[in-house]
C-alpha cells in the first residue's frame, strides 16, 4: 500500500518510492568467508599443479640428456645404419692364406743318426805287460814288434792287414816314448782335438810326410816320463777308433 505525504499545492502524491533494500540474511558473512577461502585454496592447489607439472618437464629433460650422454660418441666411418626395412645379410669371412714362415724362425735340422761301433766279437787281444796296457785288434790282422833308431821309443808295435803289402806295412803303430806329455805334442803339428781314451785326456792331430802321405796321430799320456803314442795311415783311422775303444791300462 503506497504512503501519500500531505503536498502543499493541495494535491496528494504519493511518497518517491524508495528502492528496496535486500536485509542481509542471516549467516551472510559465514558464506562469504567460505567462499573467499575455497577461492584461496583453488589459487593454491593450481600453484602446486604448475609446479609439478614443471617438475616432471624438467625431469624428463635430464632423463634425457643423460640418455643421450650414454650413447657412444663415434660411429665407424663408412657404415651405415641399416634402413628399417632393409633385409640385413650375415658376413661372410673368406678363409685368409697361411703365412709365410718368417726368414728368421730357425730350419729344423735332422738329427744325424750316431754309426753303429761294429761288432768287435773274435778280435785278438794284444798285452804289453812292460809297460802296462792291452789292447784288441782286428782278427785278419797281426802285431808284431818292430825295432826304431829313435833311443826314446824303446817299444814300437805295427799293425797290418794279413794280406797288406807295400805301403799299408805299417797300418797302424804304437810307440811307447820315455818323453814327456808336453815333449811328445812340441814334436807334432798345433791344430790339435782333444778327445778321451781310457777315461784319460788325450791329443789327436793330422801328419803329412814327404811323400804326402796323411796319417792320424793320437798322443797319450801314461806317466809323468812315459807317453803313448798311436799313429793310423787315413784310410785305416776307423780301425784305429775301434782299437782305441778297447784299450786299457793295466796299472
Amino acid at each position: 500500500m503506497e504512503n501519500f505525504t500531505p503536498n502543499p499545492g493541495g494535491f496528494d502524491q504519493p511518497a518517491a518510492t524508495q528502492p528496496a533494500t535486500a536485509s542481509p540474511a542471516v549467516g551472510s558473512s559465514g558464506e562469504q568467508g567460505f567462499v573467499a577461502h575455497k577461492s584461496r585454496f583453488k589459487f593454491h592447489v593450481g600453484n602446486k599443479a604448475i609446479y609439478i607439472f614443471f617438475g616432471i618437464l624438467v625431469l624428463l629433460s635430464l632423463g634425457s640428456s643423460a640418455y643421450i650422454l650414454t650413447l657412444p660418441t663415434k660411429q665407424s666411418v663408412g657404415a651405415a645404419a641399416p634402413a628399417a626395412n632393409s633385409i640385413v645379410l650375415p658376413t661372410v669371412v673368406l678363409p685368409t692364406e697361411a703365412a709365410a714362415p718368417s726368414q728368421n724362425v730357425l730350419a729344423l735340422k735332422p738329427t744325424a743318426t750316431p754309426t753303429p761301433r761294429p761288432s768287435l766279437a773274435g778280435w785278438k787281444l794284444f798285452t804289453n805287460t812292460t809297460f802296462g796296457y792291452s789292447i784288441q785288434y782286428p782278427p785278419d790282422w797281426s802285431a808284431s814288434q818292430s825295432a826304431t833308431s829313435d833311443p826314446k821309443i824303446p817299444s814300437f808295435l805295427v799293425f797290418n792287414p794279413t794280406n797288406a803289402t807295400g805301403g799299408a806295412m805299417m797300418a797302424i803303430t804304437i810307440s811307447s816314448t820315455t818323453r814327456t806329455y808336453q815333449e811328445q805334442l812340441a814334436l807334432g803339428p798345433s791344430a790339435t782335438t782333444p778327445i778321451t781314451v781310457a777315461s784319460v785326456s788325450a791329443t789327436k792331430s793330422q801328419l803329412q810326410n814327404s811323400d804326402g802321405v796323411v796319417s792320424v796321430q793320437v798322443v797319450l799320456p801314461y806317466k809323468p816320463t812315459q807317453t803313448i803314442v798311436f799313429v793310423a795311415q787315413k784310410q785305416f783311422e776307423d780301425t784305429l777308433t775301434n782299437m782305441l775303444s778297447t784299450f786299457k791300462f793295466l796299472q
